[in-house]
């Protein structure tokens, strides 16, 4: 079983790049990591998980979802992520010596830059999740 990160956007857009998010999930820590060097937010804040998408993954571990206390869904402005996801692409493109793999994010980090300018044009608020 492995887990991918997507884009989540608050309405529909359409035209919107699709990406498959894997990599992503993947490289998270490691984007973190160095969205933190270079003073930027890390991309998992912009990550959110609601009741709905969790139900499954814990209604097949015995939880009952009662038992947990899950925040209202948290929507962000689209510049705002793709401030970091620009300044990390174009940082791993310049210097890819910077995070191990990071030839296989790069196309990842271009199709969410993509749809998040989209979103950031038709002023759409957006958040990520992840999909186990």
């Amino acid at each position: 079983m492995s887990a991918a990160i997507y884009l989540v956007t608050e309405k529909e857009v359409v035209g919107l790049p699709i990406f498959d998010g894997k990599r992503l999930s993947l490289a998270l820590d490691d984007l973190d990591f160095l969205a933190q060097k270079l003073d930027l937010e890390l991309p998992s804040s912009f990550l959110h998980v609601t009741k709905e998408e969790l139900e499954d993954v814990i209604a097949s571990a015995g939880v009952d979802m009662m038992d947990l206390m899950i925040p209202e869904t948290e929507w962000f402005d689209a510049e705002n992520l793709l401030e970091t996801v620009f300044a990390l692409r174009v940082h791993l493109e310049r210097h890819p010596e910077a995070m191990l793999h990071s030839a296989s994010v790069l196309p990842d980090l271009r199709a969410l830059e993509l749809a998040l300018e989209l979103c950031e044009a038709r002023e759409i608020s957006v958040r990520l999740t992840i999909d186990i």
